[in-house]
């Protein structure tokens, strides 16, 4: 199906004009790139994984400055992560569709024909760029190529899922994704005739598998996974390309196992998942997952025996 090129073409002048306006020199230089990738949408009549990625740089970046995190835009002729900031260094990626004919492609577009449940079709490519920006980050440990006592940010645009399906299923699927928590679930009292809502029934179920194709699973629960420690949190945006990226589109899930952990204190109105533990007279009394604000929260407090 063609795209419409309007709408593109009012993104590539809104990202431009960040460009033009920027004060970072290493914004300035994206310019060229933007335009190119632009041309080559056009030309292709096809969304492009350039052009998504750049839009997500720099809107990202324009989004963070607002909020007084004070992104630095890495130099792109050399290797490092895309930003470093006042919360810590910030790698972008776009997840796109994968390509055309590939076991996970077919998946893919089989499940965005389905009534129910599309949104699923984005869980192997999210895992994907994850796990993609995880082993980067670890080379540019083992290069030397940051501080290692930084934090590790990984920032996903699903602004390509996003057009097909409700956005606020994206941070359903980062939850399953870094936690291994399962998507909300209503449960039905078959006695009464009636969904069972009242608090304190548990509404998550612990679900740290997924589907990447046919007879291929996906571990999830990054994580609790120890190669995950390096990784401090991950932001994830949830708006189409063509919406301006507010607060409503931007949730951070903190990693409560990294090295470096985030410091939430400099996140201003930033909806934040973080793991919290509470104690009494030195004693953990309980563990529970907790959103800082909360504008673009998904679910409500609820303890850690829930999920």
């Amino acid at each position: 199906m063609p795209i419409v090129l309007t709408q593109y073409e009012k993104v590539f002048n809104k990202c431009k004009n960040i460009l033009e306006n920027s004060k970072d020199k290493n914004m300035k230089n994206k310019e060229r790139r933007l335009i190119a990738a632009f041309d080559q949408l056009c030309k292709l009549q096809e969304p492009t994984q350039e052009f998504y990625s750049l839009v997500h740089e720099i809107t990202l970046y324009d989004f963070l400055l607002k909020h007084n995190i004070n992104p630095v835009a890495g130099n792109d002729m050399y290797g490092g992560p895309d930003f470093s900031s006042e919360i810590g260094y910030i790698e972008c990626v776009s997840a796109t569709m994968g390509e055309n004919g590939t076991p996970e492609r077919k998946l893919i577009d089989w499940r965005l024909t389905q009534d129910s449940n599309r949104y699923l079709s984005a869980l192997s490519r999210l895992t994907s760029v994850i796990q993609s920006k995880r082993k980067k980050y670890a080379d540019y440990i083992d290069k030397r190529v940051i501080d290692k006592s930084t934090p590790l940010i990984i920032a996903v645009s699903s602004a390509m899922f996003t057009k097909e399906f409700c956005g606020d299923m994206i941070f359903e699927l980062a939850m399953k994704i870094l936690y291994g928590i399962g998507s909300q679930t209503i449960l039905f009292d078959r006695a009464k005739h009636s969904f069972i809502s009242q608090k304190g029934v548990g509404t998550h179920v612990y679900d740290d598998i997924g589907i990447k194709s046919k007879g291929k699973e996906l571990k999830l629960n990054y994580f609790a996974n120890e190669d995950f420690n390096i990784i401090s949190a991950v932001l994830v945006t949830k708006n189409v390309i063509n919406e301006d990226l507010e607060n409503r589109h931007v949730a951070i899930f903190a990693n409560p196992n990294a090295i470096n952990k985030l410091d939430t204190n400099k996140i201003d109105n930033i909806s934040c998942l973080i793991f919290e533990e509470k104690f009494d007279d030195g004693k953990m009394e309980k563990t529970n997952y907790k959103w800082l604000n909360v504008e673009s929260k998904v679910t409500d407090f609820f303890d850690e025996s829930d999920i």
